[in-house]
């Protein structure tokens, strides 16, 4: 994975392209609001923190610890609505194997 700091926090998937996304388009980490400045990652290179004009820094997870820790936190899947939202070129799926699908 590599991570590009500009605009905006972009990762770019490098190694098998994943069929159901355009291997030209990075996934978009949103949440600063000025120009990223520096990334750096963990030692054990599972995260990464970014710094930002806007005079944030923010520690980004990988993926998978997102998703366990919104299922155990939230106790449900996501919605439709709360999908198209959030991952709106993606199609819809449970994320929470033992909860039933989001209405």
């Amino acid at each position: 994975m590599l991570v590009a700091a500009g605009e905006q926090v972009e990762l770019w998937n490098l190694g098998v392209p994943d069929p159901s996304r355009s291997s030209a388009n990075p996934v978009v980490l949103k949440g600063h609001v000025g120009d990223v400045g520096a990334v750096a990652y963990s030692a054990d290179g599972e995260h990464f923190a970014s710094a930002s004009a806007d005079g944030t820094a923010r520690v980004w997870l990988p993926r998978e610890a997102l998703i366990d820790l919104s299922c155990r936190e939230v106790g449900r899947n996501l919605s439709q609505a709360e999908w198209r939202l959030l991952l709106p070129s993606e199609s819809y799926r449970r994320t929470c194997e033992r909860w039933p699908p989001g209405q």
